[in-house]
């Protein structure tokens, strides 16, 4: 029984590995039949066009793509902003005009475009216009108040306290009583003819004097 069994056994697995042979057979003999063509067929594929040249995006890369020459030729051009080739365009002459006299209208001068002969140019001084003569008011001297002050027609009779309590007096400049003993002092000694010296005449040239001598 034994044996019956062992021979079952082993039949069966015959049997099973029968196909897989034959199938290893039928592959065997598809790959040799395949070597067989492609050895015998000629190679025609390496003397066609690829066929991805055929395609449309490879013909507008291929229409797209700059030349050699076009590219060394926009490399060569200097780059310029659109801004500045923009301020580079000379102003037109009404704007320019225009301009000029509004200048001279703000800063006093007169506008001249057809350069007429005005003899400005003798003139020490520019001309200045009624604005800036608004702002700028002309001042006093203070030599001119002195001798308004000091005049004997206009304050002689106005006692020292009166001439301390004048308005315009207080406002301009003011005096102290020794102040005005002083200038009453040096009235007196010019009527004596002790005033002072004449020029050349004084300590001074006469120390120069002494000292030219040898």
């Amino acid at each position: 029984m034994i044996c019956n069994s062992v021979r079952r056994i082993a039949s069966r697995g015959v049997a099973a590995a029968a196909p897989s042979s034959s199938f290893t057979r039928a592959a065997s003999s598809t790959a040799s039949t395949s070597i067989a063509a492609s050895t015998s067929a000629p190679t025609t594929l390496t003397s066609s066009p690829p066929e991805a040249s055929s395609t449309p995006e490879s013909s507008s890369a291929a229409l797209t793509k700059p030349s050699s020459s076009s590219s060394s030729a926009a490399s060569m051009q200097r780059y310029t902003p659109r801004y500045l080739s923009a301020g580079t365009k000379p102003a037109p002459k009404q704007a320019i005009s225009s301009l000029r006299a509004l200048r001279a209208s703000l800063f006093g001068q007169t506008h001249n475009p057809q350069n007429l002969r005005t003899g400005a140019k003798f003139l020490r001084k520019p001309l200045v216009g009624p604005g800036m003569l608004s702002y700028y008011p002309p001042e006093i001297k203070l030599s001119e108040v002195r001798s308004w002050l000091l005049d004997p027609i206009r304050l002689g009779r106005l006692s020292p306290e009166q001439r301390m309590a004048s308005a315009l007096v207080s406002t301009r400049m003011k005096y102290t009583l020794d102040e005005l003993q002083r200038l009453e002092d040096v009235a007196r000694r010019k009527a004596l003819g002790k005033g002072p010296p004449k020029k050349g005449q004084g300590r001074r040239a006469a120390m120069k004097n002494k000292t030219g001598k040898k």
